[in-house]
């Protein structure tokens, strides 16, 4: 059978069927019905373990449906005895981050691994070649920077992400969409200077779009989140089975 792993964040749902840590389809929602989303994912037959990671506290109903169909459900706070070493930072760390964390420790074994997950919210991790976490740091994200600007600034317009930028800006549209967009840069810039030792990974809804303007390599993954939950679910298998 199957594993299933779900990956509820503040805007969407990320779903996937997984055999072992590969994944199979990838199935995307947005709204409010998301027991009804992965009722019709399982409906085809039982999964053998599911495991999710959410931003919020789980939806009665979405456990339901996967107490049903699933033979075991791991969620957020089951999230114990991991491959990675995560210290002290275990018991606050968002799921969605040490399912990151876990896959790149596992994708790139033996190597210290920095990871940026570049969505709504920017999250730089830690983890080094002995599968220790080190640590980390969150910013806003692209769209929440350019939200900011509009929300708490008079007189300055709502813009959405440009395909490319000018650096120096002639007018206000094009100084906002530099400042914005190069602080990211710039940020991201900095970590990639000071810690040069690190392998650079890159997931998150805008990986590819900063990847592209990045002077040094970059390993731009998808779906990091859900094949860290992929190999979390081998990892609860495996414990059962020994």
């Amino acid at each position: 059978m199957a594993n299933l792993v779900i990956d509820i964040g503040s805007l969407s749902v990320k779903a996937a069927l997984a055999d072992g840590g590969q994944l199979g389809k990838i199935f995307r929602y947005q709204g409010y019905k998301v027991a009804d989303f992965i009722s019709r994912i399982v409906s085809g037959g039982k999964v053998e373990t599911c495991v999710v990671s959410s931003s919020g506290p789980a939806d009665p109903n979405l456990i339901k449906v996967l107490k049903e169909n699933c033979r075991e459900v791991i969620l957020p706070g089951d999230f114990a005895g991991l491959p990675v070493d995560f210290g002290e930072a275990s018991a606050s760390l968002p799921p969605d981050r040490k399912a990151s964390i876990v896959a790149a420790s596992f994708l790139f074994k033996g190597r210290d691994v920095m990871v940026f997950d570049l969505g709504s919210m920017i999250s730089v991790d830690f983890v080094d070649g002995k599968g220790r976490y080190c640590g980390g740091a969150v910013s806003p994200g692209l769209r929440s920077r350019y939200k900011a600007i509009a929300r708490y600034s008079s007189g300055l317009p709502a813009l959405d992400t440009p395909d490319f930028f000018i650096e120096r800006g002639m007018n206000i549209s094009e100084s906002i969409h530099s400042g914005v967009n190069s602080g990211i840069i710039f940020e991201i810039e900095g970590y990639l200077q000071k810690y040069p030792e690190y392998l650079c990974v890159f997931t998150g809804g805008d990986a590819f779009y900063f990847a592209g303007k990045m002077k040094r390599p970059i390993f731009a993954v998808c779906n990091l989140v859900l094949k860290g939950l992929a190999l979390i679910a081998c990892h609860f298998d495996f414990d059962e089975t020994a």
